[in-house]
């Protein structure tokens, strides 16, 4: 009897027919894009948004550091999420270079990604740097130019050229000049009025013609 009872259970039952069950496919976390902006300033609220390219439901981990670090267990902000997109804030009380990485995974498989970010100070903005700099370069240069410019100018005005003339025709009016003096001169024991008008007016003359002629170049 005992073993009787031991043949009739393993006895197995074999069905024929036609069967079906149900299959879930799900797709493995093909890609993450990190959309928003690399560039914040401090207190300033910076908003990124993350597409996934996953069936879900997906783990999602993410970490803002000074560096690019894999992530590895539970160190990091972790949430679940029935979609393919995730919003995210952050705000920075430091300036400097940072990273945001990003770990998604599902049932099979798990895929890790970076986002680099730039803060700055508040109020200065790259463009503003940038427009600083040319100010200065131009502003230097314009200043050369003309402590330069003043130099040369100041040289020039030093230079005196003095032009006499020496033709002959100033030697013959000298020499007519110089005989009617001297026939004023002779007659003036007879006229003494008139010889002393006629001397004060040859002194003139004299003293006009024999001023110097100076020439300013520039």
């Amino acid at each position: 009897e005992q073993m009787g009872s031991i043949i009739h259970e393993r006895e197995t039952v074999q069905k024929t027919g036609d069967f079906t069950t149900a299959l879930e496919l799900l797709d493995a976390v093909k890609s993450i894009n990190v959309v928003g902006s690399r560039e914040t300033h401090v207190m300033e609220n910076l908003s990124l948004s993350l597409h996934i390219n996953g069936t879900p439901p997906l783990a999602l981990c993410w970490l803002i550091k000074s560096e690019c670090i894999p992530l590895e267990g539970e160190k990091c902000h972790l949430v679940v999420i029935n979609g393919s997109c995730y919003n995210l804030s952050h705000t920075f009380s430091d300036a400097g270079q940072y990273c945001l990485s990003v770990r998604v995974e599902n049932s099979v498989t798990m895929l890790q990604t970076y986002h680099e970010i730039k803060v700055w100070p508040t109020g200065l903005h790259p463009a503003f740097f940038v427009l600083l700099c040319i100010a200065l370069a131009s502003v230097t240069l314009g200043l050369v130019l003309y402590t330069t410019f003043r130099s040369n100018t100041q040289q020039k005005d030093l230079v005196e050229v003095a032009d006499f003339d020496f033709s002959p025709l100033s030697d013959k009016n000298l020499s007519s000049h110089s005989e009617s003096s001297c026939g004023q001169t002779c007659c003036g024991s007879c006229f003494p009025q008139l010889s002393q008008e006629a001397a004060r007016e040859s002194h003139e003359l004299l003293h006009s013609f024999y001023k110097p002629v100076k020439t300013y170049t520039v």
